[in-house]
């Protein structure tokens, strides 16, 4: 996927975050952050993870060839988990020369370079990974685009969640 002008990249952050703001449900959100991402941060693949007790589920995915959806990983053996367990990004270069990358994880696969941020505005709940088939440094436009996109699918997926909880009380209380 080309990587778009610094404008174009910007102008996809912000419907992004329109579009993830109208959303009513969980797989409503997942389904638009995983349309509008890649354009976004200008990768050639984007993954999204949720944390399900000690594993990481991949949900979703948005590439040529998908590698994850659908599977999952020990929290401890992959870099979404890592990023969920740190509370922080991760950012890989050269997946292939990282000596803390589960190399067994991306052997099948092309992906060169990757980024992953956590979701979630407290305890992460999940991350969304952006990755390119050519190793290349990670600017640090693409990682403020990532950032944002993650932070507002964080607060959207913490939005529906309390939405979803108050629906449920009351129909308890009813």
């Amino acid at each position: 996927m080309a990587d778009g002008t610094p404008i174009d990249r910007w102008h996809a952050l912000t419907e992004a975050v329109h579009r993830l703001s109208r959303s009513a449900t969980l797989p409503e959100a997942i389904a638009i952050l995983r349309s509008c991402s890649r354009e976004v941060v200008g990768s050639d693949g984007v993954t999204i993870v949720r944390r399900e007790g000690d594993e990481t589920v991949y949900v979703a995915e948005d590439a040529p060839m998908p590698f994850w959806e659908g599977r999952r990983f020990p929290i401890s053996e992959c870099l979404a988990g890592y990023a969920i367990l740190e509370k922080r990004p991760i950012i890989i270069p050269e997946v292939r020369l990282a000596d803390d990358v589960p190399q067994n994880a991306y052997l099948a696969t092309y992906a060169e370079s990757v980024a992953v941020f956590p979701v979630g505005l407290g305890e992460p709940s999940g991350a969304i990974g952006a990755y390119w088939r050519k190793a290349r440094l990670i600017d640090d436009e693409t990682v403020s685009l990532l950032a944002a996109l993650a932070r507002a699918f964080g607060a959207v997926v913490e939005m529906i969640e309390v939405l979803e909880q108050a629906e449920s009380a009351g129909k308890r209380a009813a």
